[in-house]
């Protein structure tokens, strides 16, 4: 198993356009000795990560594109973040 854990992440909410941030897990099972480099996992979740979305987004995007770039035996991705909002402000 391959596994990076904790990449930072900063996104903007799409529904609330406030920013959001946390930390990244990414594991995935190589199948058929297929594997990335480890710092090509960060690039993608930075590349997920820069558009207004919301978490569940960003994790189902990561996770198909690993699928879809090795085929892996199997993919993982959790997400920890945590919303910014005027309430925090105050």
């Amino acid at each position: 198993m391959v596994l990076v854990q904790d990449i930072p992440f900063y996104s903007m909410c799409e529904h609330h356009i406030l920013p959001f941030f946390g930390t990244v897990n990414v594991a995935y099972v190589p199948q058929n000795g297929k594997i990335i480099g480890l710092s090509k996992i960060p690039r993608l979740v930075d590349f997920a990560s820069h558009r207004p979305s919301v978490q569940e987004n960003i994790t189902v995007m990561i996770a198909d594109e690993l699928q879809r770039i090795l085929n892996p035996k199997g993919v993982a991705v959790s997400i920890s973040c945590l919303l910014y909002t005027s309430d925090a402000a105050d």
